[in-house]
């Protein structure tokens, strides 16, 4: 149950921060956590699933994201791609497991302290888990 509202707010914030937030690091920050962990539940519960429509358009806002890291000053030209990944997770959370879900939360914890952070190449790494 704490979890779901975890995810909840997380994916609050996130929105808020996508369709008019300015602070580019905010958007990253809560956008990507999501992304990672949708990603995770998803590689967990069906593999890769590239061919999920939904799923490419999760790996593109990941890929906006990497891209925003690097120019923060081009937020409004990713800002569309960020928002399609939103709602793509929206249509996929239902669908996927809490236990999934908290499996992603902790690997997400993991990663968080590393010294590298994390980036897209997690995202892709995620859909992996399965295997």
């Amino acid at each position: 149950m704490r979890l779901s509202k975890d995810l909840a707010v997380l994916r609050t914030g996130a929105g808020l921060h996508a369709f008019m937030g300015a602070d580019a690091m905010e958007l990253c920050n809560l956008t990507g956590r999501l992304i990672y962990i949708t990603a995770f539940a998803v590689g967990k519960q069906w593999g890769e699933a590239t061919d999920n429509p939904d799923v490419r358009i999760l790996l593109g806002a990941a890929n906006a994201l990497g891209d925003l890291m690097e120019r923060p000053k081009d937020l409004e030209r990713h800002r569309g791609s960020i928002q399609s990944g939103l709602a793509a997770i929206d249509r996929l959370m239902p669908d996927l497991s809490e236990w999934a879900l908290a499996e992603g939360t902790l690997r997400l914890a993991a990663i968080l302290e590393t010294t590298e952070g994390l980036n897209t190449s997690h995202v892709k790494q995620a859909l992996e888990s399965k295997r």
